[in-house]
């Protein structure tokens, strides 16, 4: 019984993994407005926490101007993720694609700068360049059917870390109780 109280806050953590594992695997769609609530909400906070602090924290006028601003910036991007909240989601995704497409043309230029200078070049970099343009073409052409399968592979790494924590307890149980 003193192992189950001492264990509790770790049988939580294993508990909230499978639970939002599941969801994450049965209903991405549902997980992404409810990551996009939450960060939205978050946003508005951090933005009312510095503009609170800039205007009425601050007595003497020496808040830096940067507050103020990143302050009523973070309470519109929290406004504006709640409203758009697959579209916050794609843009995320997009953003992310544009990064891998810049990537991908970095890997490729790598290759044949490689060549150019040496001769030989690794074959790999050039497939992982390829790779890595396709991938960010193809979240680009349909941005929120990636985040899908994203969330879906994030849910089943989720589960299964929390089948191995739940292993792995009742391994130390029996290993305490011998």
């Amino acid at each position: 019984m003193n192992f189950l109280k001492q264990s509790y806050p770790s049988l939580l953590v294993l508990l909230g993994e499978a639970v939002i594992g599941i969801l994450m695997i049965v209903n991405p769609d549902v997980f992404i407005k409810i990551t996009m609530i939450v960060l939205g909400i978050a946003l508005i906070i951090a933005g009312a926490v510095a503009l609170i602090r800039y205007f009425f924290l601050d007595s003497r006028g020496a808040a830096p101007i940067s507050q103020l601003l990143l302050g009523a910036l973070a309470a519109v991007l929290g406004v504006l993720c709640l409203i758009f909240q697959n579209g916050a989601a794609k843009t995320v995704a997009v953003i992310y694609a544009l990064v891998l497409i810049a990537n991908a043309i970095y890997k490729v230029y790598a290759f044949f700068a490689t060549r150019k200078a040496t001769g030989e070049a690794s074959f790999f970099q050039l497939v992982s360049g390829a790779v890595a343009l396709a991938c960010g073409i193809v979240i680009i052409v349909n941005p929120f059917g990636v985040l899908e399968t994203l969330w879906r592979f994030a849910g089943i790494a989720l589960l299964a870390e929390a089948v191995i924590d739940a292993i792995a307890a009742v391994h130390v149980y029996k290993l305490l109780t011998d």
